[in-house]
């Protein structure tokens, strides 16, 4: 991945993720819309998506392929870990910094040498992806154009070992995590799910449950 600036972002502030136990939270627009492949193989056919006055387009590149629903669980530990650490009081940015082994834990993958390559490649799916959606946008015709992450980065030791990854989320994502109103808890059984299908129904029917008491 090459280097990249962040100057162009406005100076933002880094945001460390919390290595503390988070309880995982969606963003209920990802649930409810067909933002994602829902295959385990390479798909470079658009998503063209209408219903009513909601517009989705989603595009891939044929390097890299679209984003997939198994790539969003890395959206639900962003969410996770921005919701949590705003509602403890902590100061949270588009801008987030890991290690690898902390997203993986999370999203109940291993910790080897390939779950980690796995791991650099659904990045940068979801940097290369890109989204145009009238979803959350006051006017009328007006579409928001987006990738999920705008650019990340590894961070490596003298012997080429990973010691971390930044990112950049993108705006339109970050804004609705904030928003509490569209942020569910899941289960976290949830990322032992193997099917796409089954993984889009269960978050379907998760967002038409709305909020429990626990969230």
């Amino acid at each position: 991945m090459a280097s990249v600036q962040y100057r162009s972002e406005g100076q933002l502030d880094l945001f460390h993720a919390r290595a503390s136990v988070v309880t995982p939270r969606d963003a209920q627009d990802l649930m409810s819309w067909p933002f994602f492949s829902l295959a385990k193989s390479r798909r470079v056919t658009p998503i063209d998506f209408r219903m009513g006055e909601v517009s989705i387009r989603v595009e891939a590149t044929a390097e890299h392929g679209m984003a997939t629903i198994w790539d969003a669980d890395i959206l639900i530990w962003a969410a996770s870990q921005i919701v949590d650490a705003r509602d403890n009081g902590l100061r949270t940015s588009r801008l987030m910094a890991a290690t690898p082994y902390e997203i993986l834990a999370f999203i109940g993958r291993g910790d080897s040498a390939h779950s980690y390559h796995r791991l650099k490649a659904a990045l940068d799916r979801l940097q290369s992806t890109t989204v145009a959606t009238s979803i959350r946008q006051p006017g009328e015709r007006r579409r928001h154009r987006f990738s999920w992450i705008n650019e990340w980065k590894e961070r490596m030791d003298a012997s080429r070992r990973p010691l971390g990854i930044e990112l950049i989320l993108a705006d339109w994502f970050y804004s609705g995590v904030l928003d509490d109103a569209l942020i569910l808890t899941i289960d976290r059984e949830y990322f032992g799910l193997t099917g796409g299908l089954e993984r889009w129904l269960y978050r379907l029917v998760r967002k038409h449950g709305g909020r429990q008491s626990y969230g």
